[in-house]
């Protein structure tokens, strides 16, 4: 039987992003681990960020600002401009500081009241994570029925781009060395403000 008589009409496609940011971007880790560890602020607890979203609190470090950073930051935003197609913008973005023995309680960053939540994004890098650092677990899980977990291992330079709402955490780092990570939020700069899914696609034609 022809599978021309069969269309697709396809509910779930979900992925995650991983880059290697060590060359042709310009990123100075060394400089920024520097300065996230001089700087040295957690996040205050009653910041809107901490209200907006689904973060993990009393493990968040503040980033200062600086060039380094920066560049940093509209790096990270213009490889997910490339990846989507479209222009996004970071919204809020802090760092963590793992201490060996450490680990991060599973958390999401789920937009709430998003029209579409599959345009907006969680990201990781990883200004340095020495050899056996723990990696990162993204659970997926639909129609309350399946599920899986990705074991996305990081090292010095790593990127990791997914959905924000995803669920997340890390394990006991157990490697005897800190390991550092700049995590944020990313958002379309346009994003849908009208359900209207467009189904013209699966209509015949006439």
């Amino acid at each position: 039987m022809s599978s021309s008589k069969y269309l697709a009409l396809p509910i779930v496609s979900l992925d995650a992003y991983a880059v290697d940011l060590n060359e042709g971007y310009g990123v100075k880790n060394d400089v920024i681990v520097s300065q996230i560890l001089e700087y040295g602020a957690l996040v205050d607890p009653e910041a809107a960020m901490l209200h907006d979203h689904s973060h993990t609190y009393y493990e968040d470090w503040r980033l200062p600002d600086t060039d380094e950073v920066n560049h940093l930051k509209a790096t990270v935003t213009d490889v997910m401009s490339e990846i989507a197609g479209r222009p996004y913008t970071i919204t809020e973005s802090w760092s963590i500081v793992l201490e060996p023995g450490q680990s991060v309680a599973a958390h999401s960053h789920y937009v709430h009241g998003a029209i579409n939540p599959n345009e907006y994004f969680a990201f990781a890098y990883y200004p340095f994570a020495p050899e056996g650092s723990v990696p990162l677990q993204i659970l997926g899980t639909h129609s309350n029925v399946i599920s899986s977990t990705i074991s996305a291992p990081v090292s010095t330079g790593t990127l990791l781009i997914f959905n924000s709402y995803l669920l997340h955490w890390t394990n006991r780092q157990i490697v005897d060395s800190i390991r550092v990570n700049v995590s944020g939020n990313l958002a379309p700069v346009n994003p849908t403000t009208v359900s209207n899914d467009d189904w013209s696609k699966y209509k015949k034609e006439s």
